[in-house]
């Protein structure tokens, strides 16, 4: 439709009020019944302001009443429902405040400061917010002249003397008011205020005062003029006072005179004479007090006080000290007068602390131990008087002929500790003498005879030794060694003794320094193993001792050797053979077989002894045996002559063993079933043998497993039955044939393989879901929700697949990857609206399947600065989402938000953004009407005149009545008949096809004359389009279906006649809050 014709159009259209909703999103969360007290359709509010007219001086800050209005609605308006803005009629415009005033009407009132006199008009605009009227009073302000000026005088005195006279003039021209009119203050400056003597008429005045400052310096005064007693017409002004020094300050006396070191002296330290202020405070005064000896008292540290007598006199008195060391000491007392007074004076004294240390020495019994370092304690002192350890020093006399200083230590006035180090050479007791020496001028000392018991310090470390003697034969050489600590220690020092084992001992000798041997000689009569015994003794006084244990192995004069040519030795695998197997000669002919044992390695593990025969020189070893399996054995036979003889020899001869058996795959195969990805280990064949004295070890197995591995196994079994076993992992599942092959050990050649079936499953797949967070309309990148694991071993992430619901009626694929065992599913995604949705992620993997429910909370949107700013910004935020399809901007943001922020009702609001002067929602509320009639959206003539008669009072439903009885709609969407425009009024205004019995009673009215406009009307006043508009309106702003008492609520409503957009804002505020409460989380 072009603008002309809509605008024709608008001008005539009748008075239906009903609409369709749109926008519709989904169900949320429960709703209250509808809140009546803002609904729109009542008996309009006006106000009727009256200006009050004000008087403010200029330069001074009025703040009152400016108008007054009452409304004429029966019930009572709250001030909330207002706002004012008062044009003050010197360029500036502020915002009123509106208050009930009692009198059942309101007040408006400001704050504002004039810069010039003179009389203003005063407009006051008043809007109401409900029903949106506006008012404006009339007032004047009548702004007076301020004139008060003041001039200053300025002043100067001495400290301690009274100051009076004249402190400053001012005037006030033209006023014919006596000084009695006025009253003055002075505030002297130095925390002293008082009142001021006026004088003076015919605007001409002058303030006098008295006052006596206490203390030199520069003060700020200030005087200030008040007419009336009224401070908004006053004058101040503020000037220096140079305030003089008084004081003259002289010395009286000082402390001097004798005392004892450590003595606590104090008191009175110094008395000075003021003779320019004597009645000056002790406060004005600084002092401080040299003890010379590095200690000073100030009265900033409050050991030094200053008293006055007021006639002049200044003393210094001080808190206890005490010297702590005999001296002379020169002592300086110093008085001044504080800033910004320079003046000071200063005396010097003398006081002498005298000798009060008397020494008493305790002597110490201390340990040590020689050749080792002692450091301790080795007498102790007390001392009649308080001195410090540091005024004393020490001597040692070690009683050894050395003699050292010592350490001093203690608390003051002890007892002290001497304490030093030293080194014994050798062991005794030594009495040492201490002697203590207090420092100059001191003259204090004492001396303490301690006891010193210095143990041995020897300590000898043995090694015995091994010798290798032969019977018969005598033996000379070392048979031990040994360490000494003490590295001052000579051979001769020391005397050995050796017991040679077999009964026999003799003296040894000692050779060396730091590091001995012991050496002897001696003859054992028969070979063997002997224990050699050294015992190693310090010479008197010493005690220390040691034993070295060593070995002598003496050696065997037998020679035995295994003959050139030995036995034969042949049988088969599992058949016992008895009879010589290895023959020996022996150098000594007169042993016999009974000197003898012998011993047999089979060569297959097993060993048993052997029987001895023969003689004269040469002698058989013979045995029985059963080998369990076919080979070349080496049989080793051992002769060894008995103890303690040691001679021994071995002869090595081969053992052939004969092959004997058969092996055969067992009737019963075990089962294989396994998981794919999961180790199996168990048994996979079973075979039997004919030889039943095998043993597992004579065989070795290797299995294919069918899926081109191939490993070993392992046999366990006997007595004719063997099993194999093995440990396997298949990649995937399926049925595998199984090869076993079980072979005899080298040199059999015995082998059978059986062949078994592998039925290997599908793993199973565990998910678990990872709840997402995130905000309204803003992307979700790569974002994961679920995690799964795979009971087999870790395949490539490219096996599986992941499809995530995202619980908003849409699904996608998602990215998985794997880390460790544990494989991740991501997505991205963008919710359009805020809530909790429930999410479900499907993984697979061939036959197996998983599913993870989780969950993905989302808020509300972010804010323009990309924060989720305070409850009142959410709301405003959520509205212009759900109401006006778009985010909020950030004047919109704060501006709306700023009038929650101050008390204006969130129903208000809405209102206001709904019929803001830019007429956002009216436009977006015509092109949806378009698309909806006429399939389209709105063109910017049609668009501009649709929002106009909207503006103007026109209904929606109005409006669409207009676009579906035009031209346009009539061309596009029927064939031209009343039935056709039915059917597709129908499906547009209720999104259905028209019933029989509406289908009938239209046509009824059609026929009675009825135009489609009227019909049209109709349709949009009947409770299923009332029913259906606030459907829309629940999905649209509470994402949620309709409750059953919502639903009759609100419609009711709309078929008495309430503005669709009014019921919209309604539900946006209802008790329950629940809108605003979609962003509160």
């Amino acid at each position: 439709m072009n603008l002309d014709k809509l605008w024709s159009a608008l001008q005539r259209v009748g008075t239906t009020r009903n609409r369709r909703a749109h926008g519709a999103r989904k169900p949320r969360r429960a709703t209250s019944q509808p809140r009546l007290e803002h609904l729109e359709g009542r008996v309009l509010f006006s106000v009727q302001p009256v200006g009050v007219t004000f008087a403010p001086i200029e330069l001074l800050a009025f703040s009152g009443t400016v108008a007054t209005f009452t409304s004429n609605d029966p019930t009572p308006q709250s001030a909330s429902n207002y706002s004012a803005a008062i044009v003050w009629g010197d360029g500036t415009t502020t915002a009123g405040t509106v208050a009930a005033n009692g009198s059942g009407g309101f007040n408006v009132s400001g704050t504002h400061t004039y810069a010039e006199d003179g009389s203003l008009p005063v407009d006051v605009r008043i809007a109401d917010a409900v029903d949106a009227t506006n008012a404006t009073a009339a007032s004047t302000a009548t702004v007076h002249e301020f004139s008060l000026s003041i001039t200053g005088t300025p002043l100067a005195t001495t400290e301690g003397q009274a100051l009076s006279g004249t402190v400053a003039t001012f005037r006030d021209p033209g006023s014919p008011d006596p000084a009695s009119e006025f009253a003055a203050t002075i505030d002297w400056g130095d925390g002293t205020t008082t009142a001021g003597t006026i004088s003076g008429s015919a605007g001409n005045y002058t303030i006098s005062g008295n006052h006596t400052y206490a203390d030199e310096g520069t003060h700020s005064a200030t005087v200030t003029a008040v007419e009336n007693n009224t401070p908004n017409f006053s004058v101040s002004i503020t000037d220096a006072v140079n305030v003089a020094e008084a004081d003259t300050l002289a010395n009286d006396f000082i402390a001097t005179g004798t005392i004892q070191e450590h003595e606590f002296v104090g008191g009175v330290a110094a008395v000075f004479r003021d003779n320019g202020y004597p009645t000056n405070s002790p406060s004005d005064f600084t002092a401080s007090f040299d003890w010379g000896d590095g200690t000073v008292y100030t009265t900033a540290d409050g050991n030094a006080f200053v008293t006055t007598d007021g006639a002049g006199d200044v003393t210094l008195s001080v808190a206890g000290h005490t010297y702590a060391d005999e001296g002379t000491y020169t002592v300086v007392a110093t008085l001044g007068d504080d800033a910004p007074s320079g003046v000071s004076i200063s005396n010097t004294g003398t006081l002498t602390a005298t000798e009060a240390d008397t020494l008493t020495g305790n002597p110490m019994t201390f340990s040590a131990t020689e050749g080792t370092a002692f450091s301790g304690a080795v007498a102790t002192f007390t001392d009649t008087s308080s001195g410090d350890a540091s005024d004393f020093t020490a001597a040692i006399d070690w009683g050894d002929g050395t003699t050292t200083a010592g350490t001093v230590s203690g608390a003051q006035g002890g007892p002290f500790t001497v304490s030093g180090s030293h080194t014994y050479a050798d062991e005794g007791t030594f009495t040492p003498q201490v002697t203590l020496t207090e420092d100059a001028p001191g003259t204090a000392s004492a001396t303490a005879t301690s006891q010193a018991t210095v143990d041995e310090g020897d300590v000898l470390t043995p090694a015995g030794q091994t010798i290798t003697p032969v019977e018969s034969v005598s033996f000379t050489g070392n048979v031990a060694t040994f360490s000494d600590t003490n590295t001052a220690n000579t051979a001769g020092d020391f005397a050995a003794t050796i017991n040679w084992g077999d009964g026999t001992t003799t003296a040894g000798t000692v050779s060396g320094g730091g590091s001995f041997t012991i050496s002897g000689s001696h003859t054992y009569a028969d070979e063997g193993s002997f224990t050699v015994t050294s015992i190693i003794t310090d010479d008197a006084p010493g005690t220390a001792s040691a034993t070295a244990t060593g070995t002598a192995a003496v050696a065997e004069t037998d020679t035995l050797i295994a003959a050139a040519t030995q036995p034969t030795i042949a049988t088969a695998e599992a058949t016992s053979i008895s009879g010589a197997v290895a023959v020996f000669t022996d150098a000594n002919s007169s042993n016999v077989a009974g000197d003898f044992t012998a011993a047999i390695d089979w060569g297959d593990g097993t060993t048993s002894a052997g029987t001895v025969t023969g003689g004269a020189g040469s002698f058989t070893v013979s045995s029985s045996h059963t080998y369990a399996d076919e080979g070349s054995f080496t049989v080793k036979a051992t002769l060894t002559d008995d103890a303690p003889g040691s001679a021994t020899a071995t002869a090595s001869n081969t053992a052939t063993v004969a092959e004997t058996d058969v092996l055969t795959t067992a009737a019963s195969q075990p089962t294989i079933a396994a998981i794919e990805g999961n180790s199996f280990s168990g048994a996979v064949a079973v075979f039997n043998d004919s030889n039943n004295a095998n043993v597992a070890g004579d065989f070795t197995a290797a299995i294919d497993w069918g899926d081109g591995t191939t490993t070993a196994g392992t046999v366990s079994g006997g007595s004719g039955a063997f099993t194999a076993s093995g440990s396997h992992t298949y990649a995937e599942d399926g049925s595998f044939t199984v090869s076993v092959t079980l072979a005899d050990d080298a040199p059999g050649t015995a082998a059978a393989t059986a062949k078994v079936t592998a039925t290997i499953s599908e793993a199973a797949l565990v998910a678990t879901g990872v709840t997402v967070n995130g905000f309204e309309l803003a992307p979700l990148t790569s974002a994961t929700v679920a995690t799964f694991t795979h009971s087999g071993a870790a395949e490539p992430a490219a096996n599986f697949t992941a499809t995530i619901n995202w619980g908003d009626g849409t699904a996608s694929a998602g990215t998985i990857t794997l880390s460790g065992t544990t494989y991740t599913v991501q997505a991205s995604h963008t919710y359009t609206d805020e809530r909790t949705f429930a999410v479900s992620v499907n993984v697979t993997d061939d036959t197996a399947a998983a599913t993870a429910n989780t969950s993905a909370v989302i808020l509300e949107e972010l804010l323009p600065n990309g924060t989720r700013g305070t409850a009142n910004q959410r709301f405003v935020s959520e509205v212009y989402r759900d109401m006006l399809g778009r985010k909020v901007d950030a004047s919109g943001l704060a501006a709306w938000s700023a009038l929650l922020d101050t008390g204006t009702s969130q129903f208000q609001v809405v209102r206001l953004i709904q019929t803001d002067p830019h007429h956002e929602f009216l436009f977006r509320e015509v092109d949806q009407l378009y698309r909806q009639y006429l399939h389209r959206a709105s063109d910017p003539g049609g668009a501009n005149a649709a929002v106009q008669f909207l503006a103007q009072g026109g209904t929606v439903e109005q409006l669409a009545t207009i676009l579906a009885t035009s031209p346009e709609f009539n061309q596009g969407q029927t064939n031209g008949s009343n039935d056709s425009w039915l059917n597709a009024f129908y499906l547009d205004a209720l999104g259905r096809q028209v019933d029989p019995g509406g289908q009938a009673a239209w046509d009824h009215a059609f026929a009675g004359g009825a135009t489609r406009a009227q019909v049209a009307a109709g349709i949009f006043g009947s409770d299923e389009y009332h029913r259906d508009l606030v459907s829309a309106y629940y999905l649209q702003v509470l994402d949620r279906t309709a409750d059953a008492g919502g639903l009759a609520g609100w419609s009711n409503l709309l078929k008495q006649g309430v503005r669709d957009e009014v019921v919209l804002a309604n539900i946006m505020d209802t008790d329950s809050h629940e809108f605003f409460n979609k962003t509160a989380p």
